[in-house]
């Protein structure tokens, strides 16, 4: 096994993420490991409903994506979400299936993800694909929905990192909205919006 090279900020990992093999992506079997994948995901959510604001109180930010791809986030989605992380000072993600904490037989939920290519996370996403993915230090999360929507959550600078790589986020907004304008079961989507917010700048 080769150990992988950590920053002084990833040397936080929990240990069973301190040496990982250089695998692009790799299945979290161990206790030891989905515990702490575990872990890190509560530091994130509060639960893994992306129709209402699913985050904990440290994750101070977010905005929306909208539309994702029906099993996932787009190529520029993940691409801005993926500069973001790295900005963050992550060596990776993990990508945790949204029923993870219930019993489907012979279907795998977790892996720990080493920023693998846009094929290669696809070819994870299997139905029912609503699914997480989030640093390991607890830091931002993403949460995908079956409406084709996401939930993008971090500090401000992962948001500001998140708007400067996908300018597209505003349009998102706008887009989810319209399109969910009228409808009787709508009211989700103001619940999600972070219409208060405005662009996360160098000063904030």
């Amino acid at each position: 096994m080769v150990s992988l090279t950590l920053s002084a900020r990833q040397s936080y990992l929990p240990s069973t993420f301190q040496q990982r093999k250089l695998w692009k992506i790799e299945a979290l079997r161990s206790s030891e490991d989905l515990q702490s994948a575990k872990e890190a995901w509560h530091k994130v959510f509060i639960d893994h409903d992306p129709y209402r604001v699913a985050f904990t109180e440290q994750i101070s930010q977010h905005t929306v994506f909208y539309p994702t791809t029906p099993c996932g986030l787009t190529e520029p989605q993940y691409q801005a979400v993926i500069q973001a992380a790295k900005n963050s000072g992550d060596s990776g993600f993990v990508l945790l299936a949204n029923d993870w904490d219930k019993p489907v037989g012979g279907r795998h939920k977790a892996w720990w993800c080493a920023f693998p290519s846009y094929k290669q996370y696809q070819k994870l996403l299997t139905v029912p694909c609503e699914h997480a993915l989030y640093s390991i230090h607890g830091h931002w999360g993403v949460l995908t929905s079956d409406a084709r929507h996401a939930l993008v959550g971090g500090d401000p600078l992962f948001i500001q990192a998140i708007q400067r790589t996908y300018p597209m986020w505003q349009k998102d907004l706008r887009a989810l909205r319209s399109t969910w304008k009228g409808q009787l079961d709508s009211a989700w989507v103001h619940r999600i919006s972070p219409i208060n917010r405005t662009p996360v700048t160098e000063s904030e």
